[in-house]
């Protein structure tokens, strides 16, 4: 855990978030095949959001200087999920 660490590099901040990202997806993804008490719909706005939040930390929201690729990028993963 990097709880108390004050000395840490950008690149081992990245690195254990990404870390997080990963695991969280693959827990994510396990979840999602097995039953849940949740309704169809919850489960897809639950894994949207969980989309939209890794796109927006990978690529940043464009909220300083919008363009129509964070547009685009955004659209897809909600719209157009793969």
């Amino acid at each position: 855990m990097m709880r108390g660490s004050l000395h840490i590099s950008e690149e081992s901040a990245r690195q254990y978030v990404s870390n997080l990202v990963e695991n969280s997806w693959k827990k994510l993804n396990k979840d999602g095949a097995s039953a849940t008490p949740f309704t169809e719909q919850f489960v897809k706005a639950a894994r949207n959001l969980a989309r939209i939040s890794q796109c927006i930390y990978q690529y940043g929201g464009a909220h300083g200087a919008p363009d129509t690729r964070a547009k685009n990028r955004i659209l897809s993963v909600i719209i157009d999920p793969i």
